[in-house]
């Protein structure tokens, strides 16, 4: 075991080859950090097993370009509630393996010892789920509304021998993070796949709602790195007279790139009541 200094100096690559590290792990800003740092001659040591993400989504092209090292990449998902990490990618065994199937950022196969159901936005009776975000409020019960259905979004919600018990002496805060049945609320959105795999869409309470339009921060941050100029970027709620609530984008641009691309390649890839006002 390495101790890396607070400072995190540039010879990190460098020090995983003197040390003959096997794997390291840290959240997508330092990987950022850690890939503008020197390669030593010969790439990064052989005898690093893997890398590992968690904390954070991770941006395509961070992952790509993680990738691109030719060590295997893991995520995590999970919280000090789930004791802590509950969901992982696993190793590419071989060629035709499940594990080697091309995968995307913020996508985990859901382990055997974990119930995962998805808790879908309430809606009015007699209307069908459309797999979308937008909903009509009910007084349809929680519970009744877990779904393992593919394709359905909303809320993630767990059970399982891992989760904790509870809050202590927090009454108030149990019966909001727990449904009667037992499950757990993760306060994250995400959606099953037809690979059983779980995709990380974004989270609860970041859900922008323009004029009772749901938007999820995480697709609009999604669409806006596909854009060649763009290196980051991050999506939020602004205050509006007319519609309660409007999109704001701020990006991190590779070089200089002007507001009106940047809105044309949003309204190529999302409709337009998602495209950001600001």
């Amino acid at each position: 075991c390495a101790v890396i200094p607070a400072s995190l100096p540039a010879t990190f690559w460098q020090d995983c080859h003197d040390y003959s590290i096997t794997w390291y792990h840290a959240v997508p800003t330092l990987h950022h950090l850690l890939l503008s740092f020197p390669m030593p001659k010969g790439g990064v040591p052989a005898t690093l097993r893997f890398i590992r993400s968690g904390g954070s989504d991770m941006s395509l092209d961070l992952f790509n370009r993680l990738q691109k090292l030719g060590v295997p990449l893991l995520e995590v998902y999970g919280m000090t509630e789930t004791a802590p990490a509950i969901f992982c990618n696993p190793f590419p065994v071989t060629e035709t393996s499940t594990a080697a199937i091309k995968r995307h950022p913020g996508q985990y196969p859901i382990p055997d010892a974990v119930d995962a159901m998805i808790l879908p936005p309430k809606r009015a009776p007699g209307l069908e789920p459309n797999g979308d975000l937008d909903g009509i409020e009910s007084t349809e019960e929680p519970v009744s509304r877990l779904t393992k259905e593919l394709g359905v979004k909303g809320e993630i919600c767990l059970r399982g021998k891992n989760i904790m018990a509870g809050y202590t002496n927090n009454p108030t805060a149990n019966r909001e993070a727990f449904l009667p049945n037992g499950f757990f609320r993760t306060g994250d959105l995400g959606v099953i796949s037809p690979r059983q795999y779980l995709t990380l869409i974004g989270r609860v309470k970041e859900i922008i709602n323009k004029g009772g339009e749901k938007i999820s921060p995480a697709e609009i941050e999604h669409v806006a790195r596909t854009h060649d100029q763009v290196n980051d970027a991050a999506c939020f709620r602004i205050k509006d007279e007319i519609y309660g609530e409007v999109i704001g984008l701020a990006i991190m641009a590779k070089s200089a790139i002007t507001i009106t691309a940047v809105k044309k390649h949003m309204r190529q890839h999302v409709v337009m009541f998602k495209v950001p006002d600001k």
